[in-house]
């Protein structure tokens, strides 16, 4: 499975927090449970949230903080709309290539 990359952006120090900003690129085979995506370069202790700024291709992409906040272990999953009415979504299927998504991830941590 070809995970995906973040590439460092920018980062902004707010008291005792840091928020980091990444330009991801999805991998090549998803996996249906998410990506794993290691912060941790940036964000060495815990990862106290993350949001996508800007979707993809339709996608939209969720950032599943890890235990504790375990920023090596923290995980990105991606939906998408399976039909053109409004409902819920759809997660996206085993050995999708998502290398063609990119977005920028604003991580806050410390």
């Amino acid at each position: 499975m070809a995970a995906p990359t973040a590439t460092y952006a920018d980062s902004v120090l707010l008291h005792k927090n840091k928020l980091v900003f990444y330009l991801v690129t999805m991998g090549t085979t998803y996996s249906s449970g998410g990506h794993t995506l290691d912060v941790s370069t940036y964000i060495p202790t815990a990862v106290r949230g993350a949001f996508p700024i800007s979707d993809l291709a339709g996608y939209r992409i969720e950032y599943v903080r890890a235990s504790a906040g375990a920023p090596a272990t923290g995980k990105l999953k991606a939906y998408y709309q399976s039909s053109n009415v409004l409902g819920a979504l759809t997660q996206v299927s085993d050995s999708k290539d998502l290398s063609a998504v990119q977005f920028y991830l604003c991580v806050m941590g410390y």
